[in-house]
């Protein structure tokens, strides 16, 4: 997530989901890290996942049109980066 003030941005989610977030403004959950960095606006800009097989997540991604680089893809403004 980013935003003007990001540690603000993950207390204030922090206390959402009942977190508190750590001095680099990171929200650990037992299965997902939220990571909030200073930029202009508030956005989420990208989200990575750990997949099982990361070429067939690239080719359904890029028969369905969707813009491929790398080990990511772009979806409705949001970055999809992938790893194993």
């Amino acid at each position: 997530m980013q935003s003007p003030d990001p540690q603000g941005l993950a207390e204030h989610w922090g206390k959402i989901i009942g977190i508190a977030p750590n001095d680099e403004a990171e929200l650990k959950l037992p299965n997902a890290t939220f990571r909030f960095v200073k930029g202009a606006s508030e956005i989420m800009s990208a989200l990575e996942f750990r997949v099982t097989d990361v070429a067939q997540v690239l080719h359904t991604a890029k028969a369905k049109g969707l813009a491929v680089g790398g080990n990511e893809f772009l979806l409705s403004g949001v970055t999809f980066r992938l790893g194993a």
